[in-house]
């Protein structure tokens, strides 16, 4: 390898031991905020179908009456 290879490398390297651990921690707090916020809309989805089910039986008849 050329020396301009190693320089490069070894800048990485100083870059990934000064940054590598705040750029890890970023990803999975990223990663965790994402995937928090995917259940929490399932979460309040699942409550909204539910709630228009019960609406919907609310707004039906009693059995055995008529209009």
């Amino acid at each position: 390898m050329s020396t301009v290879d190693d320089d490069q490398i070894e800048q990485l390297r100083r870059l990934w031991d000064r940054y590598g651990r705040l750029l890890a921690v970023v990803a999975v707090l990223l990663l965790g905020g994402v995937l928090g916020w995917q259940a929490y809309d399932g979460h309040r989805q699942r409550q909204a179908a539910a709630a228009a089910a019960l609406y919907a039986a609310y707004l039906q008849p009693p059995a055995g009456h008529s209009a």
